[in-house]
Formats: structure tokens, C-alpha cells, sequence
């Protein structure tokens, strides 16, 4: 689902240092397969800029499903279902609901901590999206660097192979 706050119909103007993002973001479309992942520090408005857009996208059409997910509530559902013993259900339609989006914004990508069952769902999410040619849009703090150390080699591949890293810069527009 898309939070509410992204559901506004103005035109979105980039700030300092969303111009790249803004403009990688406009050209995909629904025939795309290849999409973009929003790298940046926090605060610069990378989740602003991917929800908007995700909203454009759903109301340009009804045929397509278009999912806001965010990573920590995924990881939280990933962490009930095989750590405390949930049955899973609700855990089960959560992350299937991510993989068989037709659009998925992944929100906060890499957010949390990443133990052994969370780097099994990036890479179980990912892989299914490559496989299904699914557009995918990942908003994340992290860098190269970190995210490799974080999921290793597996996640960082698959996610370069659906995505094209977009730096967002400026300042932090929560702070100002």
C-alpha cells in the first residue's frame, strides 16, 4: 500500500540534489524491467521522491499492482515467521504481496539489523523479481561498501542486476 503522504497529484520539484533521481525516476515506465535504486545519506528525500512517484504510477493505471513496502516491516515479518514460531500467514502474504507487485518501491532497504534469515529474504525478494522481470525501486542509506559487508556478494549482484544506483545528495530537509 502507499502511505497517504505520497498521495498528492502536484508536479514534483526537485531539490538540491534530487534532480538525478528525479529524472531517473521519470522515465520509467511500466514496460520497464530495469529500475532504479536511491542511494544517499538521511533525510535527503529519497523515500519522498519513490513514494510520490509510486503514486503517479498507480494512478496511471489500474491494471498494475503498485506496493510501498518498507524493509524494516518486511524484516519483522521475516523475523515472526522463522524466529518465534509464527505460523506465518500473515508473514507469508506480506512478503508475497512485495514479491508479485508489479511495481514495488522497497523503502529503507538495508535499514535494521541484518542477520542470517533477513539476508535469505533480500535475496529470496530480489531473485524472485529478476526472475518475474518486475519493476523495482529501492530507496537506501547505504552505500556499496556497507551493503556488501552487510548481505554479501549474492544480495549486492541481484540488486545491481535490477537496479541502476542513483546518488541523492543535498542536505538533510528534515533538519532545515
Amino acid at each position: 500500500m502507499i502511505p497517504h503522504k505520497f498521495m498528492i497529484d502536484e508536479p514534483t520539484k526537485a531539490r538540491e540534489g534530487q534532480q538525478a533521481a528525479l529524472d531517473a525516476l521519470s522515465a520509467l515506465d511500466y514496460t520497464s524491467t530495469r529500475g532504479v535504486s536511491l542511494s544517499g545519506p538521511t533525510g535527503r528525500g529519497k523515500s519522498y521522491l519513490a513514494g510520490v512517484w509510486s503514486w503517479k504510477m498507480y494512478g496511471n493505471t489500474l491494471k498494475y499492482r503498485v506496493d510501498f513496502a518498507d524493509w524494516r516491516e518486511l524484516c519483522e515479518y521475516a523475523r515472526c515467521r522463522y524466529l518465534d514460531g509464527d505460523d506465518g500467514d500473515e508473514a507469508r502474504k506480506a512478503i508475497k504481496v512485495a514479491q508479485q507487485a508489479h511495481v514495488l518501491v522497497l523503502d529503507d532497504f538495508g535499514a535494521g539489523r541484518v542477520t542470517d534469515v533477513i539476508v535469505d529474504l533480500a535475496d529470496s525478494l530480489l531473485d524472485y523479481r529478476i526472475q518475474h522481470d518486475y519493476l523495482t525501486v529501492v530507496t537506501t542509506n547505504m552505500g556499496a561498501e556497507e551493503m556488501l559487508a552487510k548481505f554479501g556478494d549474492r544480495v549486492v549482484s541481484r540488486l545491481a542486476g535490477l537496479c541502476d544506483d542513483v546518488a541523492v545528495g543535498g542536505k538533510d530537509w528534515r533538519l532545515v
